[in-house]
């Protein structure tokens, strides 16, 4: 995932340009992501709710897949005042995956140096337009600062990075395997491997949002992101738990892909 920021830049490491040659012919070069499904180009790169929470200390990403022409973005506040554009960024004659990143604590300084108070903050509008496609946008109500709760992105499907903030961390769960031998003077440890996970809870959700959760089970890369930095997480779980019938609430369980060493005496 990009670093927090509110930027428009290309994502080199995401794709790789193919080009299939038989004897003396080729095919066009053909742009991959790390999707399992066609990523078409100037198509937004997930299947997130178009309106989603955004707080000081996260961000999130509009990524598209750009063949040569020319990418334009924007970030657009809607307040009772009026609309302020706190972001407008252009790139041209690259290919790849184009990336316009969305910060909530530079959204939220943005508006307050313009004297907007909070009270009259509407929505916040990203948008992203490539090679003359269609525009893709995503909506945004800025909320105040979390105090608890998880974020994780995830590659999805399409080979973008899907971001969610979790709400509650119902529980933790510990475990410990220890490889023992038993001496002259009885059972000693040798080797011992500790293992910590998290189980999230999210809000109560649309059914449609849950099983767009549910896809963090089969990401090949998972991470916690926050004011600390992004850090590699591993899913423990080999199902997702979803709750609810109209409005659900998805449980999954986590732990940090590299557990710290554990001494031994």
């Amino acid at each position: 995932p990009p670093a927090a920021g509110m930027a428009l830049a290309m994502q080199p490491s995401r794709t790789a340009t193919v080009t299939i040659r038989i004897g003396s012919q080729s095919a066009a070069p053909a742009i991959l992501t790390g999707g399992r499904r066609d990523a078409q180009v100037g198509a937004l790169l997930s299947g997130a709710p178009q309106q989603a929470l955004l707080s000081p200390g996260e961000w999130d990403e509009l990524s598209v897949v750009t063949d040569g022409g020319t990418v334009t973005a924007a970030v657009t506040a809607r307040t009772q005042r009026g609309d302020y554009t706190l972001f407008s960024g252009t790139l041209a004659g690259q290919s790849g995956v184009c990336t316009l990143t969305v910060d909530g604590g530079r959204v939220e300084a943005a508006l307050e140096e313009r004297g907007v108070p909070r009270a009259e903050w509407g929505t916040v509008v990203a948008r992203v337009a490539a090679d003359g496609a269609e525009p893709v946008s995503r909506a945004y109500r800025m909320a105040a600062e979390r105090t608890r709760g998880v974020r994780l992105c995830w590659v999805n499907e399409y080979g973008g990075v899907d971001y969610y903030t979790f709400a509650l961390e119902r529980e933790r769960r510990y475990a410990c395997d220890r490889s023992r031998i038993r001496t002259a003077g009885g059972w000693c440890t040798v080797g011992m491997e500790a293992q910590r996970s998290r189980v999230l809870l999210s809000e109560y959700v649309p059914r449609q949002c849950a099983e767009w959760l549910a896809g963090i089970l089969a990401s090949p890369r998972v991470w916690t992101a926050d004011a600390a930095g992004v850090r590699e997480a591993d899913v423990v779980s080999d199902s997702v738990e979803v709750s609810g019938v109209e409005m659900c609430a998805v449980a999954v369980e986590i732990r940090a892909a590299k557990e710290e060493p554990v001494q031994m005496a």
